[in-house]
């Protein structure tokens, strides 16, 4: 088979669950030694790049970059020629609010080749971002939806919203969770010592508003004036929303406790994770969630709202810990694992155990089936 992602972003120019499941997809198909690359967009107007990653061809178009407030939109020029030039089986494209999605769709319709859509979530906010979905889903969502074979979810969460939200058929609908690549490599480097750290709580998330750092932050105005002592590290992506969490954090006179680590390497952040005490993840809006699985295959406790994905990944008191959608509640679980050590060790490993189901080694036959049915035209089950 002869596959092509399509992702509006991609590494290294921007990290996130959506860049993290193309390249884990695209492992699959080139672990049965099938053809697989990813086209995407590059970080410049004038920029047209290809590199090999991970022994994947990776192709960065010329790219008209929108900064918005907590995201960066773009549009890769010459994608409709490049698309039309390829030669390949299938087109995998990734989220629908795209117009990599939308441009790779017309193109597969005119070569007569199958589309699969993965869901990754979408969480328009308000004002400009609104619109401008609204308009696009207008225009264009009901040609999508009938342009796609396939539509991956990775939750229930997200195949109800698909669905509900956005008008897809049941029958389109597969729901095929993340999942990551085991081991992943710190590559001997220690996050405590780069950045002069003891104890510290990690949060890492895209900085935007969905991420529902004002819930976190206000329950570490509660921890903090118990724990002296212990710091916060939060890890995330250079976002315009981030000048949002920086006043907020110096409103609430946290400056001191709090270090902000922008756009992290993989050994950086799998050392922040294995070094830390527990890991908060404070999404308000949060398909899956893919840095839980990573924090638990290093064996930290988890705390997530009791919403989204999180609720699927995480079984209360069991492999993690979930909580209402407020600070207090926040602030009081965290009290909980940082003076419980007997919970902390249990949930630990418990975490261990649970993530194993997750390892990329498990999904590989599972996904090249999943392409070849689709090949085949056939109900996928």
């Amino acid at each position: 088979m002869k596959v092509l992602h399509v992702t509006h972003s991609f590494f290294p120019y921007s990290y996130g669950g959506r860049e993290k499941m193309v390249l884990e997809w695209s492992r699959c198909l080139r672990d049965k030694n099938n053809e697989v690359f990813i086209v995407t967009s590059s970080d410049s107007f004038y920029k047209f790049e290809r590199k090999i990653i991970d022994g994947i061809e990776v192709y960065y178009l010329p790219t008209l970059k929108i900064d918005l407030i907590s995201s960066v939109y773009r549009i890769p020029f010459f994608l409709f020629q490049f698309l039309l030039k390829r030669d390949f089986d299938i087109c995998h494209v990734h989220d629908i609010h795209h117009f990599t999605t939308l441009l790779s769709v017309i193109v597969c319709r005119i070569k007569k080749k199958p589309v699969v859509l993965s869901y990754h979530g979408f969480y328009p906010d308000c004002g400009l971002v609104y619109v401008i979905s609204r308009i696009y889903e207008i225009l264009f969502l009901k040609f999508i939806k009938n342009g796609v074979r396939k539509v991956v979810v990775p939750s229930e969460f997200a195949r109800r919203e698909v669905i509900r939200k956005f008008g897809v058929s049941e029958k389109k609908v597969v729901v095929i969770p993340n999942f990551i690549s085991f081991p992943l490599k710190t590559k001997d480097i220690s996050f405590k010592k780069i950045h002069n750290l003891n104890k510290y709580m990690l949060t890492i998330a895209r900085f935007s508003k969905e991420k529902g750092f004002e819930y976190l932050l206000n329950a570490l105005r509660i921890v903090f004036k118990k724990y002296k002592k212990i710091k916060m590290v939060l890890i995330g992506g250079n976002r315009r929303y981030l000048k949002i969490i920086s006043s907020l954090i110096k409103n609430l006179d946290l400056e001191n406790r709090l270090i902000i680590v922008n756009n992290a390497s993989d050994e950086e952040i799998y050392s922040a994770i294995k070094e830390c005490e527990l890991f908060i993840l404070p999404s308000i809006y949060e398909p899956f969630g893919i840095v839980i699985l990573e924090a638990m295959y290093f064996g930290k406790p988890v705390i997530a709202f009791n919403r989204g994905g999180p609720k699927e990944l995480i079984k209360n008191g069991v492999n993690g810990l979930l909580v209402g959608l407020n600070s207090k509640s926040l602030a009081n679980v965290i009290f909980r694992l940082l003076e419980d050590k007997k919970t902390t060790k249990f949930i630990s490993k418990n975490s261990l155990n649970f993530v194993k189901r997750y390892n990329r080694r498990n999904f590989v036959e599972f996904v090249n089936k999943f392409y070849r049915k689709v090949l085949i035209n056939k109900a996928y089950k």
